[in-house]
């Protein structure tokens, strides 16, 4: 009954990092600065460790460094989406059979074949990780635009939506 999900990075990466380590449920009003000083970050309500950040990235990052042997392979002339990145994920958790795995939403949708469209995937710890590699072996390409394409033609050719 779902044909795609359309989220944010966050909602990506926090799925990863709540497999790989513990968040904490905090409070919406707690102090940003005071909670920092404690290694703590605050996302919404919830308290995510510095360290669930590290993991992240090591667990990230050899899943772009693939992808971008992968281009490279194609001569650069394949680029992955971020949906196609989201699937990646999926499949990696399913790959490498993480205890965890049946608790990430983006594995059900990798099992399922349901597009993640994440307009501004970039704009997180899962971006960060992409920028900073890019200093190691730039040119790793995320096309943004084609993934516009494809959750258009998605709802153009719905029958019936919510």
């Amino acid at each position: 009954m779902i044909t795609c999900i359309v989220t944010t990075c966050g909602g990506i990466e926090e799925d990863i990092m709540k497999l790989l380590a513990h968040h904490y449920l905090g409070d919406f009003n707690l102090d940003g600065k005071t909670l920092r000083a404690q290694g703590l970050n605050r996302l919404g309500n919830l308290l995510v460790p510095n360290n669930n950040y590290t993991l992240l990235e090591a667990w990230f990052l050899p899943l772009v460094q693939e992808l971008h042997a992968e281009q490279k392979a194609n001569n650069n002339t394949k680029f992955f989406t971020p949906s196609e990145i989201t699937r990646r994920i999926g499949k990696k958790m399913d790959d490498e059979n993480h205890p965890r795995k049946e608790e990430s939403i983006y594995y059900w949708c990798y099992k399922n074949d349901i597009s993640v469209f994440c307009p501004a995937f970039t704009d997180g710890a899962l971006g960060d990780v992409m920028y900073f590699d890019s200093y190691r072996d730039s040119g790793f390409v995320c096309d943004i635009n084609l993934d516009l394409r494809n959750i258009n033609d998605i709802s153009l050719k719905a029958k019936k939506s919510g």
